[in-house]
């Protein structure tokens, strides 16, 4: 991946300029910094200060979200832990320097898609509680006669309708059962 391949935030529908950017430095000589900054020529001016070989920018993405910027420089830093030598110097080619963060770009911008899609997911796998009517019973009689899994036993959860009232009964893995008066939820989704 080269810096051509991530898109420039202004073509993201991004119209407020670049505050901050993830860049990579290159000593020439194996040693690879990522990291943020605000203006990437002063990060190199400060860097090159305490640095016996020539430092060159090689890699500079803008973003106008310093959190965005440090979620990919740390998503990139972990990409590349295998090869850390010392704070955000790396031992490797710039060219992977420059993958990671694209790699961190990308990820970034997939995990909306994908929560996204595990919430659709969720909600198409989802099976709505078995309601059951129950006048003339008492609730704790009734609740006591669902834990006994002598009601729909293969149902985990029941919604019970009395008179007066909701309760919701759930059996957890473990056994244990959950009850909850959600009358007030039942009643105005009932009227709706």
């Amino acid at each position: 991946m080269v810096e051509s391949d991530i898109p420039a935030p202004d073509s993201l529908g991004n119209t407020i300029p670049p505050k901050t950017y993830v860049y990579a430095i290159s000593d020439g000589g194996g040693a690879v910094k990522v990291g943020v900054a605000n203006n990437v020529q002063r990060r190199l001016k400060e860097l090159q200060t305490g640095h016996c070989r020539k430092l060159s920018t090689f890699c500079e993405i803008g973003f106008s979200s310093r959190v965005e910027a440090y979620s990919i420089e740390c998503r990139a830093h972990r990409l590349l832990k295998g090869n850390l030598l010392e704070g955000e110097w790396f031992s490797i080619p710039p060219e992977t320097a420059r993958e990671a963060i694209g790699q961190a770009v990308a990820d970034l911008r997939a995990e909306p898609r994908l929560e996204a899609e595990r919430l659709k997911n969720m909600r198409a796998a989802y099976k709505p509680p078995l309601i059951v009517e129950a006048t003339g019973r008492e609730a704790d009689e009734f609740t006591a006669f669902y834990i006994a899994e002598q009601v729909a036993p293969e149902k985990k959860e029941v919604v019970v309708i009395f008179d007066d009232r909701a309760i919701f009964v759930g059996r957890g893995a473990n056994g244990m059962c959950i009850v909850n008066d959600v009358t007030r939820w039942y009643m105005q989704d009932a009227a709706a």
